[in-house]
């Protein structure tokens, strides 16, 4: 098993290297918002906020498994680019 970091928000690629029969990689991050409970007056877009944050780390999950070098500084340039827009339209 093989794990990348990315030293941006928290996100630390773990390859399955065919561990347990798996050819694949999982991703994580400190993207999301946990702060927010149900009941919160920005709750809905809390949620909305962490479902896009979703797409974003399977973008960058599809990315490494496809061999795009995802610690590249343009790349995370572009990850932290992504994640601010995120903050500007949904928070």
């Amino acid at each position: 098993m093989k794990t990348t970091e990315l030293d941006i928000y928290g996100i630390v690629i773990t390859d399955l290297g065919g561990e347990n029969g798996s050819t694949g990689a999982a991703i994580s991050s400190d993207m999301k918002d946990t702060t927010c409970v149900e009941g919160d007056d920005d709750y809905e877009d809390t949620v909305a906020f962490n479902i896009a944050v979703d797409g974003v780390e399977s973008l960058i999950l599809a990315h490494y498994c496809a061999g795009i070098d995802v610690t590249a500084p343009a790349y995370k340039e572009g990850v932290d680019a992504s994640y601010q827009a995120l903050g500007q339209n949904l928070c």
